[in-house]
């Protein structure tokens, strides 16, 4: 259990264990695989429909979504944007 401070009053949370440890493996592999190919978590979740909160859980391993990780290996290359 954690406490947080909020203000005068504590309120404890409790950590959120991922959903299993394939989960977790898997999410870890394509948050690296996006990293690599020049996503942000914003970004990606935009491309793919998907609200950032919810990609963020899914590569955090805390929900199951095999769609989404297919989805995800499926992005190209990001092409960087160029100031002019």
């Amino acid at each position: 259990m954690i406490l947080v401070n909020h203000g005068l009053r504590f309120r404890s949370i409790t950590a959120k264990q991922p959903a299993s440890a394939q989960a977790f493996a898997e999410g870890a592999e394509c948050a690296a695989l996006l990293k690599k190919r020049g996503w942000t978590h914003q970004a990606a979740a935009r491309a793919l429909g998907v609200s950032y909160e919810h990609l963020n859980r899914v590569l955090n391993g805390h929900r199951e979504s095999a769609s989404l990780l297919t989805k995800i290996k499926g992005l190209p290359v990001r092409e960087m944007e160029v100031a002019q």
